[in-house]
């Protein structure tokens, strides 16, 4: 009987480690997303004529920088199965950037499947990057 508690117990350690890894992961990759997003703006104003049409690929850009950043984060802080934990991560953040867009008046689309597919990948690749990444000895 004690020895099913104690491993009761090492699988409830290692799901909450996931856990802390994939909150830490989505809680980077949005706010670096939005810092991204704050700074090219920021740019776009002082440049002062942007074409439309530049919007959508910087979104973009801010948005699979901070998921393969939030996905190595997740990963490295969970240690193992860094596609896995990364892509969640992307997903996560897709999500909440989703939602965020939604309360803001805009409408999802077709351009919101290629969104979700590039959070999810640059995610999966920062998790597998994260996950591969070697200490260093002093």
């Amino acid at each position: 009987m004690r020895k099913n508690a104690v491993q009761t117990d090492n699988t409830n350690s290692h799901m909450s480690r996931r856990v802390k890894a994939e909150t830490a992961g989505v809680l980077t990759g949005t706010v670096i997303s939005v810092l991204i997003v704050a700074l090219m703006s920021f740019i776009f104003v002082k440049i002062g004529t942007v074409p439309d049409t530049a919007a959508v690929p910087c979104a973009l850009a801010a948005l699979c920088i901070g998921a393969f950043l939030g996905g190595y984060i997740c990963a490295k802080t969970a240690g193992s199965f860094g596609m896995m934990m990364g892509a969640l991560s992307g997903f996560f953040l897709f999500v909440i950037l989703l939602a965020a867009g939604c309360a803001a008046g805009s409408e999802p689309g077709i351009v919101s499947l290629l969104r979700l597919a590039a959070a999810v990948l640059c995610g999966a690749l920062g998790g597998i990057a994260g996950v591969n990444k070697k200490k260093r000895r002093k």
